[in-house]
Formats: structure tokens, C-alpha cells, sequence
């Protein structure tokens, strides 16, 4: 069997919760099911490692599964409460780095400790960097679960349009004409008709990709009236909503790019996702970011 992250274990629980459980038991319900099992677990754990001793009958190997249930029951209770290792990691993550940092100022008002102040720096430098990079394996960023603004997609799509090579030389040629209309017009070389009618071309073309394309785009896409969340994991990319989840390896994506309120992942020029910046909370974002341009080239 493949090993598998902590995050990705609890997202496989929330998967058979969800297909096979059909649905997630209440918070009280959940608590009390996990305090049940983890009082089982503890009593095969004092048999096992303690000073008491198995009861005729009773099996030696249970501890392990109900090691599994308690996690099972805990996973459960976390994905109903919104929660993942994430968070917990990364304040850990935070306390211990203000204490280093707390601890090189330190080092560095002593005198003549130039030696330690480099061992020491360099050590914790180290284990720095190691604990970021195995809570970043161990667990994958989740955001909080979001919907969509029909004004702020229609402003993600106006950046999607006019990002498009073709609709640029477009805009680019539409303009041009319109400017030059407008030029032979004052020197008298057209007549008010032929004005008249360019001028109207380039309003048309105006509307058509500044307000009715990403209308009817907004319209027709369905997607944009479900409620999702995304997990950034160092192997895959996962969107999920009340229906399901579906996962894509990051090679999946052949570019991104940023919006005021998006960040907009393509498969091609025409398929792509856009992930509310709004559903990560504070420093996420930049995390995010980070992230994705590992992953995706842009």
C-alpha cells in the first residue's frame, strides 16, 4: 500500500463518510463515539505496555484497530468541524521560530561569541527549514470553504479575456481603427456615415468583451453557484464540494496567474479554475502563492 500524508488519509474518511456513512454523525454524537473508543484503546494499551494483563478472550492485536477507529472518529470530527493538522503545525511552527529568533538575540548580546552564534544560527536554521518542509508534506494547505461573487468572477473574467494573446491583438486592432476613423474623420476624408459606423463597431466590441461575454460565461457555468474548497498538497491539487472530490497532479496545469481577487489555474488557453483569494486566511495567501508558483510555471 502507498503511504499517504495525514491530510490525504483525512480526506479519504470524509470520501466514506460521504459515499458509504451517507453522512457525518453530530458533533455530540462524534465526541462521544471517540471518547467511547479512545477509553477501549486505553485499556488495550495498559494490558499491552502496562502492568495488567489480557483477559481470557480477549485479543492481543485489537489495540491496532482500535488505534485506527480513534483515528478515524477524530478525522471525522475535525473535517465536520472545518479543522486539519495544518493549522496546529503551523502555530507550533510559529512559536518555535519567535523562540529562536527570541534565543539568537540573545547569543548575539553576548560578547566574543561569534563561534556559537554561527553553530547556534546555522543549527536552528536548519531544523527550521527541515520542520517547514515536513509540515508542508505532512499537511497540505486547506482552505476554508467559499463561494462565489457573481461581480468579483465577472471582474476574473474580464482579466481572463484580455490576458489571451488573440483578444489582446484584437483590442489592440479594434482601437487602432477606431483612432484612426476618428483621425481621417477630422481631416475630412471619410464621411459622418462611415464615422458613425466605425465608431459603433468599436462600442459593439467594447460591450461584447468588457459585459457580455463574462455574463453569459458567469451564466452558463454552474460551477460558479456550488460551494467548494481546494487542498494544495505537494503531490495533487483537490477541489471538493458537498458532492465530492476530484484530484489533478500539478503537471495537469500548464500555467497560472493572478487577479485582484483569484488566482486562475489553467489546463489550456480555455479551461481553467479560479480560487477565491478571500478563502485563505491572513499569511495563506502568500503561502498559496508560494505554492502554486512551485508547482506551475506562469
Amino acid at each position: 500500500m502507498q503511504d499517504i500524508t495525514l491530510n490525504e488519509a483525512q480526506l479519504q474518511v470524509d470520501g466514506w463518510i460521504k459515499s458509504i456513512g451517507v453522512k457525518y454523525f453530530s458533533e455530540l454524537t462524534n465526541l462521544g463515539i471517540l471518547m467511547e473508543e479512545v477509553g477501549e484503546l486505553s485499556r488495550l494499551m495498559v494490558r499491552k505496555y502496562g502492568e495488567q494483563s489480557y483477559k481470557p478472550g480477549e485479543m492481543e492485536r485489537r489495540w491496532m484497530m482500535k488505534w485506527l477507529m480513534c483515528s478515524g472518529y477524530l478525522s471525522a470530527w475535525q473535517t465536520k468541524q472545518g479543522l486539519t493538522l495544518r493549522k496546529p503545525c503551523k502555530e507550533i511552527l510559529r512559536k518555535r521560530q519567535t523562540a529562536t529568533e527570541q534565543d539568537i538575540k540573545t547569543i548575539q548580546n553576548c560578547a566574543d561569541t561569534s563561534y556559537i552564534k554561527k553553530s547556534y544560527i546555522s543549527h536552528h536554521t536548519l531544523y527550521i527549514s527541515h520542520l517547514t518542509s515536513s509540515i508542508h508534506y505532512l499537511c497540505p494547505m486547506i482552505s476554508n470553504y467559499f463561494t462565489y461573487n457573481k461581480g468579483k468572477v465577472i471582474q476574473a473574467l474580464r482579466y481572463h479575456f484580455i490576458s489571451r494573446n488573440e483578444i489582446k491583438i484584437m483590442m489592440v486592432l479594434v482601437n487602432v481603427f477606431a483612432i484612426l476613423s476618428a483621425a481621417l474623420f477630422y481631416f475630412k476624408k471619410i464621411s459622418p456615415f462611415a464615422f458613425l459606423a466605425s465608431s459603433l463597431l468599436w462600442f459593439v466590441m467594447m460591450v461584447l468583451f468588457w459585459f457580455l461575454l463574462p455574463n453569459i460565461i458567469y451564466k452558463k457555468a454552474g460551477t460558479f453557484k456550488d460551494r467548494f474548497r481546494v487542498v494544495l498538497a505537494d503531490r495533487f491539487f483537490c477541489l471538493e464540494n458537498e458532492r465530492g472530490s476530484r484530484e489533478w497532479e500539478w503537471n495537469q496545469f500548464s500555467t497560472w496567474m493572478e487577479s485582484p481577487h483569484f488566482f486562475h489555474l489553467y489546463f489550456n488557453s480555455r479551461s481553467f479554475f479560479i480560487i477565491p483569494k478571500e478563502a485563505f486566511e491572513g499569511d495563506e495567501e502568500h503561502a498559496a502563492r508560494r505554492i502554486l508558483a512551485s508547482h506551475i510555471k506562469k
